[in-house]
C-alpha cells in the first residue's frame, strides 16, 4: 500500500518528505514525473511548461502516469494535490497549516528565490488566491473538491509541530490502517483552538469550587491520566475561519499544558460563543498564548477553504 500527501501551500511537506525518505519511503511527486515525461521528450523543463500551456494532454499524460505508477508501487509517497484521488488505494494524509505561519515560512524560506513576497501578509494573500484558484481548477476538471476533509484518512496539522514529529504519526497511523483501522482520524495543534463558553461550561460543572479555583486546579491527574484523557476526540467547529472547542476543554487544556503537538478533533456544526476573558483564562492553565484572537479578524484564513 501506498501513501497519498496533500496539503496547504507553505505547510512544510517538502521537509516532511525528507524524514518519510529517511525513514525507507520513495517519494514520488507530480514534479518528477512532469520532469520525466519532459526528458522522455526531449526537451527543457521551460519548454514543457511552454507546450503545456496550450497542449492539455500533458496534464493528462501526468495523471495517467501517476495512475499506473499508484499500481506499480508499494510503499511509496504519492506527493500531489490529486495523489489521493489518482492513488485511491492509498493511505490519504492532508497536512494542514494556519496560513499566516504558512505566509511566515515562504516569506522567509531563502530556496524561493524565485519567489518575492514585499511582507509576510502579501505571502498570505499570494497563498490564499493560490490555493483558491486550485481549488476550483481541480473541481473544474475532476468534479472533486481536495479541500473536503472527508476525502482523507488523516488530516494532520503542521503549525507547531516538527516534520519528525508528523512524519512518526503519519507512519504509526498508516500501519494501524494496513492493519485493518480504516478510521479517520484529524489531529489539530492545541494552540489555535479556542475555547468556547459551552465547552467551558462543561469543566466548570465538574467542579465545585469557585471559577478562580477551578482554573487554578483543571485538570490535576497524573501524567498517564492526562495521555490517556487526550487521545479522546475533542469536539471542534470553524468560525470565522477559526477553530473552537465545543466539548472536550479539559482534554484540550491537557494537551497545552504536556506540550503535545497535536490533539484529535472531530468536527461538528454549533453555534458558539468566546471572549477575551476565556482565552485568558485557558492561557493561563494551558501555559501559552494566542497568536491572535477571535475578535482580531484575519482576512485570509486556510480554514475558510475547507468543506467537511
Amino acid at each position: 500500500m501506498n501513501i497519498s500527501l496533500t496539503g496547504n501551500l507553505g505547510s512544510g511537506k517538502s521537509s516532511l518528505g525528507k524524514e518519510l525518505i529517511a525513514r525507507g519511503f520513495e517519494i514520488v511527486s507530480s514534479g518528477d514525473i512532469f520532469r520525466g515525461l519532459a526528458a522522455e521528450r526531449g526537451v527543457s523543463i521551460v519548454e514543457m511548461n511552454e507546450i503545456a500551456k496550450t497542449d492539455k494532454s500533458i496534464d493528462k499524460m501526468v495523471d495517467d502516469r501517476t495512475v499506473a505508477l499508484g499500481k506499480e508501487k508499494d510503499h511509496a509517497i504519492f506527493d500531489s494535490r490529486m495523489g489521493w484521488y489518482f492513488v485511491p488505494d492509498s493511505f490519504k494524509v492532508f497536512v494542514m497549516v494556519d496560513l499566516a505561519e504558512a505566509g511566515r515560512r515562504v516569506y522567509h524560506d531563502s530556496v524561493r528565490k524565485a519567489e518575492e513576497y514585499e511582507n509576510e501578509a502579501a505571502a498570505v494573500k499570494a497563498l490564499y488566491t493560490r490555493q483558491s484558484m486550485e481549488k476550483e481548477r481541480y473541481r473544474g476538471l475532476y468534479g472533486v473538491n481536495y479541500y473536503q476533509m472527508s476525502n482523507y484518512d488523516l488530516v494532520i496539522d503542521s503549525t507547531k509541530a516538527t516534520p519528525k514529529e508528523i512524519a512518526e504519526e503519519i507512519i504509526r497511523r498508516f500501519r494501524a490502517f494496513e492493519q485493518g483501522d480504516k478510521s479517520h482520524a484529524m489531529l489539530l495543534s492545541p494552540y489555535r483552538i479556542y475555547p468556547s463558553e459551552q465547552a467551558y461550561e462543561q469543566v466548570e460543572k465538574a467542579s465545585t469550587k469557585t471559577d478562580e479555583q477551578a482554573v487554578e486546579t483543571l485538570p490535576k491527574q497524573n501524567d498517564e491520566q492526562m495521555k490517556e484523557e487526550s487521545t479522546k476526540p475533542v469536539e471542534v467547529t470553524v468560525k470565522d475561519g477559526k477553530w473552537y472547542a465545543v466539548s472536550g476543554m479539559d482534554r484540550l487544556i491537557a494537551a497545552q499544558r504536556r506540550g503535545e503537538p497535536f490533539v484529535s478533533a472531530v468536527v461538528c456544526d454549533r453555534e458558539i460563543n468566546c471572549t477575551r476573558e476565556l482565552c485568558a483564562k485557558v492561557e493561563k492553565e494551558g501555559g501559552f498564548q494566542y497568536r491572535v484572537y477571535p475578535e482580531q479578524a484575519e482576512e485570509y484564513s486556510n480554514e475558510n477553504l475547507i468543506d467537511n
